[in-house]
């Protein structure tokens, strides 16, 4: 997708001094309890390796920002790999990756049990960092183009056409989700899923059809 080629290019330049080499890019129904993954030398070709990493159906519902920050969060895994440092486990956020997304305004926020998982990690924007002005710096062109249909805004069908309430998708029943945070924002999707709001990390609480 080339909003993703152009995104990836352009914080390459901005965050990772060009020291990143291309990879494969793309949106991915894989590991659907998180927002993107990185997978070193997941494909070959040609006698050469490619890394690839990808962003899930969750992240599409997210803010461009949270979307470019979930980007950054992956390619910085993808750093340590091009510096052969290797995580201590899969999915694993060792102590390189840390101090780098601190150092570009990316400060990690640890999820799971007492706040200090080290596995399941998100990552919050601070306004005045680095990846903030590189976002700001970005073309209003460069953005995901489609959200994904099991996350599309309540009411709103594949083509922007309201649904009836007992409309299903190929996946079962739609039902009808609502943020346990404080933004309370609502959302429709298959019914039974385990779903996390970007912005302040509340999971989705489901309401009903």
């Amino acid at each position: 997708m080339r909003a993703l080629e152009e995104a990836y290019e352009h914080f390459n330049a901005r965050l990772f001094l060009r020291e990143l080499p291309p990879l494969l890019l793309n949106l991915s129904r894989s590991n659907r309890g998180v927002m993107g993954f990185f997978t070193p030398e997941a494909w070959r070709g040609s006698g050469e390796s490619i890394c690839e990493l990808s962003l899930t159906p969750s992240c599409t519902s997210l803010k461009a920002e949270d979307v470019f920050a979930t980007l950054v969060h992956e390619m910085a895994h993808h750093w340590e790999h091009v510096k052969g440092i290797k995580p201590r486990s899969p999915g694993y956020h060792g102590k390189e990756w840390w101090l780098f997304m601190e150092r570009v305004g990316l400060p990690p926020a640890p999820q799971g049990k007492n706040g200090k998982s080290r596995l399941k990690v998100f990552q919050t924007i601070k306004s005045d960092g680095t990846f903030a002005a590189a976002f700001n710096e970005l073309s209003e062109d460069v953005r995901l183009p489609f959200v994904s249909v099991e996350l599309a805004p309540e009411g709103e069908g594949k083509n922007g056409e309201l649904e009836g309430e007992e409309n299903e998708t190929k996946q079962g029943k739609r039902a009808r989700y609502e943020c346990s945070g404080e933004c309370g924002t609502t959302m429709r999707g298959p019914s039974g899923r385990t779903l996390i709001r970007g912005d302040c990390q509340a999971p989705y609480v489901e309401t009903g059809s």
